[in-house]
């Protein structure tokens, strides 16, 4: 009896309900990824690091190789998936069963870390920061190189920051060391992830000593120096994308040389970047703006609970701030892809989360009035920001929200819907009402928040001498946090892009490779043309391809040198021609058989056999047709 009471007493405990909410946060976690993993739609990148790194560890292929598969980014974020197809099998299932567990990877270290550095209940806090974030869920649960460095990086934080230790002034010389091997693991995955390396290292040698750092140093450049060895000289390629042509003369014969014109070429404009910046800022709320807050309401010297603590946000507000700004660069600066910046973000926005847990408790509650203003005019902006991100969700709300019929104040029989409503009473247009709304619903909820932070100070706060929080703005920027922390559930800010009346993913794309399978022999030279996200083909064990294909149109230039472009992984249309006469299989994607490509492919020379299911089933011309050519 006094152990049965001994244990309930225990149970009962803080410590003990603060790690089984952390546990339970993981559980919501996976299970929440279980169901996202079968209806996300596969993307290029999650296909082409599938695909390529089965092709690589098996051998097909050599990363970085002419004429072989395009390598644009480190060996790692196509190895390591390759690693896992070659133990439990190719396909899309295996690749995602694996992202689950690196979410699960991913969880651990942002538990040990927040928990070392701000206790049991932050470091639950932090796990269900993510865990309830559809958005972040839906991103993490695919096969990409985002959840292989998201993965990662908590156990750099964890390693440098939080280690037994470290929070007592020193640390093991292995900790640091094994924490610096990380972070290059990491640069060797996404060479993204290099900008932030510089101000980990540094760290090392302020928090740690010289000693530490120089070993740290040591430990870093080893996977570096390790897998640009074994892939020298081309794997500078990689680098070169960055160097302006000129400035590293003795490599620069390394350097691609595309002629012709690429396809892709997106059309960006302002209003584009703005709607995508936002769009990042609402997807990644709670990292974001804890961030923001930290930064705005930076405490005093003092007010740190140590030395350790203030270093470390140091450390992990350099990183969020240099890696969001390389990441803005690399969507807006280079109009690349600005709607990828969101995507970006999910390598590291996990700091913001680790940052916020370290300076909570430390945050300026009564900051002074140049800090208070700015704290306000923060508070509406990001208000106002995340809702204008907002709209492409207004859109079925408008459409089918029913709404009285009116003329003259006077209401008619019958309904019609709200937008119809609203553009005649303002005489503005639907596409006008859908920036129109947000904005001002945005505004309102920030005005609101910012009156109920004054109302709040009227009512009680001042009522003590040295009243926490005793300022309007620091209350409101509060306020905002945790409005953002209650909606993150929620279509407000969680609204994503997996939907369940696509099908079963998983099930379609297993079903529609085992008929491919069926159908095309091993050694059979296709010509692919099956859809964006060339994860089919991981069905069809020892086909020959045609490389460049698998990126697509992102490969695809107009004119130019065709053999020069296959050389380095691109493609134009003289190579297309020249692929299509040689092939033995051709897979077109169901809504892509037109145009050129059904003029192009002879019934004289290539016999139709039955399509595959359709692999999702939520658009039209979503099955793979199958063309034989004729003996």
């Amino acid at each position: 009896m006094t152990f049965l009471k001994t244990f309930i007493r225990r149970a009962a405990s803080t410590a003990w309900l603060a790690e089984i909410l952390a546990g339970l946060g993981v559980l919501l976690y996976v299970l929440q990824s279980a169901i996202y993993i079968h209806q996300i739609i596969p993307t290029l990148d999650e296909g082409g690091y599938l695909y390529k790194g089965y092709l690589f560890v098996t051998g097909v292929y050599r990363p970085y190789q002419e004429y072989g598969p395009l390598t644009n980014k480190m060996p790692l974020s196509f190895l390591i998936p390759g690693w896992v197809q070659a133990v439990f099998g190719p396909g899309l299932r295996s690749g995602r069963y694996f992202a689950i567990l690196l979410g699960v990877l991913m969880l651990a270290g942002l538990w040990l870390t927040a928990r070392r550095l701000s206790g049991r209940w932050w470091a639950a806090g932090v796990v269900w920061a993510v865990a309830i974030d559809p958005i972040l869920v839906k991103m993490y649960a695919q096969a990409l190189s985002e959840g292989l460095v998201a993965a990662m990086l908590p156990w750099v934080f964890f390693l440098l920051l939080a280690a037994p230790d470290a929070l007592k002034g020193g640390s093991k010389l292995w900790r640091t060391s094994l924490g610096a091997i990380v972070l290059g693991i990491v640069v060797v995955t996404r060479q993204n992830m290099i900008v932030m390396a510089p101000f980990a290292l540094a760290y090392i040698f302020w928090q740690h000593g010289k000693r530490a750092g120089w070993w740290g140093l040591a430990g870093f450049a080893l996977p570096l120096v390790f897998f640009h060895a074994l892939y020298w000289p081309n794997i500078l390629q990689v680098w070169l994308a960055w160097a302006p042509r000129g400035l590293l003369p003795f490599i620069d014969r390394l350097r691609p040389t595309l002629s012709g014109t690429a396809v892709w070429n997106p059309n960006t404009n302002l209003e584009g970047k703005l709607f995508a910046f936002w769009m990042a800022v609402r997807h990644h709320f709670i990292a974001l703006v804890g961030a923001l807050c930290t930064w705005l309401l930076w405490p005093k010297k003092s007010a740190w609970k140590s030395p350790v603590h203030f270093k470390a946000a140091v450390l992990l507000s350099a990183s969020l701030l240099v890696l969001t700004v390389a990441h803005a660069a690399a969507a807006f600066g280079a109009d690349y892809c600005q709607a990828c910046f969101t995507l970006y973000l999910s390598f590291f926005s996990e700091t913001g989360l680790l940052l916020t847990a370290v300076a909570f408790s430390a945050w300026e509650k009564r900051p002074g009035v140049v800090r208070q203003v700015a704290a306000l005019i923060a508070t509406l902006g990001v208000a106002v920001g995340a809702a204008y991100a907002g709209m492409s969700d207004l859109d079925p709300i408008l459409m089918n929200l029913p709404a009285p019929r009116l003329r003259s104040a006077q209401v008619l029989p019958g309904a019609t819907e709200l937008w119809r409503l609203l553009s005649n009473k303002f005489n503005v247009t639907y596409d006008h009402l859908l920036v129109i709304l947000p904005l001002a619903a945005g505004l309102l909820a920030g005005l609101l928040i910012v009156a109920a932070a004054t109302a709040a100070l009227a009512v009680g706060g001042r009522k003590r001498k040295g009243a926490h929080w005793a300022a309007p703005g620091s209350l409101a920027l509060l306020m905002l946090f945790l409005c953002g922390v209650a909606l993150s559930p929620t279509l407000v800010l969680g609204g994503g892009d997996a939907d369940p009346a696509c099908g079963d993913i998983l099930a379609a794309y297993e079903a529609a490779g085992a008929h491919l399978a069926s159908l095309i022999p091993p050694g059979s030279l296709v010509f692919w043309n099956g859809g964006l996200a060339p994860a089919p083909l991981l069905y069809l064990p020892g086909v020959r391809i045609f490389p460049p294909q698998l990126n697509d149109g992102y490969s695809h230039r107009i004119g130019g040198d065709g053999p020069q472009l296959f050389k380095y992984g691109y493609w134009n249309d003289d190579l297309a021609q020249e692929w299509l006469h040689q092939a033995d299989f051709v897979l077109v994607e169901g809504w892509r058989y037109k145009g050129e490509m059904h003029q192009e492919i002879s019934p004289a020379e290539f016999n139709e056999l039955p399509a595959t299911q359709p692999l999702v089933t939520c658009k039209d011309g979503a099955q793979i047709r199958i063309f034989r050519r004729e003996p």
